[in-house]
């Protein structure tokens, strides 16, 4: 039987499966965890038991930026998870612990064997170009000082991965729905969590900053995030935690 992608009444879709909700008080656990941590519930879903807390699996929610050929391009609506981006000081992400993390743990964790196989090998691009808002959106001198040399030439090579974070370019693009102005609040930028990330932050409120690949200039230990209200110029020490959005190309 052929796979049947499930599409919300908004446009979104939903494909795979990661905790996220906290579990109901009305809901009991019925079995102890196995050896991964999942267990049962009584309203019959699975749930893992980490974070002192219990976490309903259930389907991920993406937001379709494009769709041609049957392929469509899909972020997370909301942040799955909040984790360094590089524990060793690293800011390019060909090399960074949350790439391996993306493209190996979630990966498998998240996509069943079926769902694994729609997910294409994307083209991610490390370059200057990907690092920075479109050209003209900003004056020169707030482009030479805040934006340009943020790349070392030796890791703006071109790879290929099946799930990666965008860079600044992608999320100032209006094809995608974004503003261009990297600095200004943009409502569909901002990025809710779930429960399971907000355990994972330790800060109660619903929405955070989120990791992009992009890293600053001039700045070896700092990556551009997505910050809290929406903005594209923020920075986070790759080793402190900070939001996940993952970004998937998939082929129905």
């Amino acid at each position: 039987m052929a796979y049947q992608l499930t599409k919300d009444k908004d446009g979104s879709v939903l494909f795979g499966y990661y905790p996220q909700t906290r579990k109901s008080k009305t809901v009991t656990i019925t079995d102890a965890p196995n050896e991964y941590g999942v267990c049962g519930g009584s309203d019959g879903c699975r749930y893992l038991a980490t974070r002192g807390d219990y976490f309903k699996i259930e389907p991920i929610r993406w937001r379709v930026l494009k769709e041609k050929d049957g392929k469509l391009l899909l972020l997370s609506e909301m942040i799955l998870d909040f984790r360094p981006f590089d524990e060793g000081g690293t800011n390019s992400y060909l090399w960074s612990d949350l790439s391996d993390w993306l493209d190996d743990d979630f990966f498998y964790d998240a996509f069943s064997p079926t769902e694994r196989r729609m997910i294409l090998a994307t083209s991610i691009r490390c370059d200057e170009e990907s690092a920075t808002p479109p050209p003209g959106v900003l004056s020169d001198e707030v482009f030479q000082s805040n934006w340009a040399g943020a790349v070392d030439p030796q890791n703006a090579e071109t790879f290929k991965d099946k799930v990666f974070l965008f860079g600044v370019r992608n999320v100032t693009q209006p094809d995608f729905g974004f503003r261009e102005d990297p600095y200004a609040f943009d409502e569909n930028r901002v990025a809710r969590l779930t429960d399971y990330a907000k355990a994972a932050s330790g800060d109660p409120s619903d929405t955070a900053a989120w990791w992009l690949r992009s890293p600053i200039p001039h700045l070896d230990c700092y990556v551009r995030v997505v910050g809290e209200g929406g903005n594209a110029d923020g920075e986070v020490y790759v080793a402190d935690p900070c939001g996940v959005r993952p970004v998937i190309r998939i082929k129905t």
